[in-house]
């Protein structure tokens, strides 16, 4: 070094530069995690999965719920505009029309066992008030509607085969079935001389739900224990309480791991036995829990149970 550069003298020690290793598995032994610290950021990651995946579940189910919800509040529209339309105001169409009499003399409509379980829907698409068929399908059943097979009805319009009846869902059946997602309620189940006579149905329409008085005065297992019970003669349910609509839950055998009891949530049901969703006369819909179905099915539909609520 110059005297210029070092002006005391001073001796100068230039410090080597630092070569880095240039073998790989050295550097890493200086670089990477330790084996510890991998397995506690896996444990860590297993924790929050764990956390978030119920979670996620939930919100998945959540999700297919409110989107049947949409679906079943789309009937009840069309259900009100049928009416409307309809001479006698009646709040479903099936083309198999019983030509029973009335024997009240009021134009309510009377109808056969066969008619009173019919879940046609052929009149909501046909007459185009719902135009997309998936609308009859509740998510969660995974099943599918085809609208290939149909048949003509003498002076109208195409009826199709599986807008017909109600398909199991994936869960009873094990495989995706073609068929509907949603039960017609087109009358009330109550039959005898009160009404149409015995072993018909009244149909619903615009006009009675607004009036009609509970017939059956009989018990029925609530469900957690108790009863239900509602005076014949006197209770009067109303369109807001009367239901047309609803998911399908349809009887189950013991060998599908449910109770064999209709119209009650089941596990292998649409929405896990969780609770339904319900299309009422007044056109709006709602969600149900199970603790909710049973006591609004039984005031709806004029009926009483034999049997206890699957819990």
């Amino acid at each position: 070094m110059s005297p210029l550069c070092n002006p005391n003298n001073s001796k100068v020690t230039l410090e080597q530069p630092r070569i880095m290793n240039s073998d790989p598995w050295q550097r890493a032994r200086y670089s990477g995690f330790t084996l510890i610290e991998l397995l506690v950021v896996i444990a860590i990651i297993a924790i929050l999965a764990s956390l978030l995946l119920p979670v996620l579940s939930r919100a998945k189910k959540k999700g297919v719920q409110i989107q049947c919800l949409g679906n079943a509040k789309q009937l009840g529209l069309a259900s009100q505009m049928y009416a409307d339309e309809f001479p006698q105001g009646f709040l479903s169409g099936q083309y198999a029309i019983s030509a029973v009499p009335d024997p009240s003399g009021k134009n309510w409509g009377c109808c056969n066992a066969a008619l009173q379980s019919s879940d046609d829907l052929n009149w909501a698409y046909t007459g185009a008030y719902i135009k997309n068929p998936k609308a009859f399908l509740c998510p969660s059943t995974g099943n599918f509607i085809s609208l290939a097979n149909h048949t003509q009805q003498p002076g109208g319009p195409l009826q199709y085969t599986d807008l017909i009846t109600v398909a199991a869902n994936t869960k009873a059946n094990g495989t995706s079935t073609r068929g509907i997602s949603y039960e017609t309620f087109g009358a009330w189940k109550f039959n005898g001389t009160a009404c149409c006579g015995e072993n018909q149905y009244m149909r619903k329409t615009k006009k009675n739900v607004a009036h009609y008085i509970r017939q059956d005065n009989g018990n029925s297992p609530a469900y957690g224990g108790g009863s239900w019970h509602w005076d014949s003669g006197t209770t009067v349910t109303g369109p807001s309480d009367t239901w047309i609509f609803q998911d399908a839950l349809q009887v189950h055998s013991a060998a599908d791991g449910a109770a064999s009891i209709e119209n009650w949530p089941n596990p292998i049901d649409n929405h896990f036995g969780d609770g339904a969703n319900v299309t009422f006369c007044d056109g709006h819909a709602q969600w149900l829990t199970k603790k909710q179905y049973d006591p609004a099915y039984l005031l709806s539909e004029d009926v009483v149970r034999s049997q206890a609520p699957f819990p």
